[in-house]
């Protein structure tokens, strides 16, 4: 599977437990208990009811994260 993900040969957003379940014939919940620890590393992305997709690459950061407003805007 990191092969593939290095490879680039899996588009983003698509699901891979029922393709992988299918490809090798096993049921979608060892494929989600196999896929696990690449979801850990952030190689992908678990979604509940989407299934397992790639993970967006990470992006750089130029500095530190802004802090949310959390104060109320006052509007005309």
């Amino acid at each position: 599977m990191r092969a593939r993900i290095a490879d680039g040969a899996i588009p983003p957003d698509t699901p891979l437990t029922a393709d992988l379940a299918a490809e090798f014939h096993i049921g979608t919940r060892t494929v989600s208990n196999a896929l696990r620890p690449l979801v850990e590393e952030g190689l992908l992305k678990a979604r509940r009811g989407f299934g397992t997709t790639l993970a967006p690459p990470a992006t750089a950061c130029a500095g530190p994260a802004t802090p949310l407003q959390t104060e109320a805007v006052d509007r005309p």
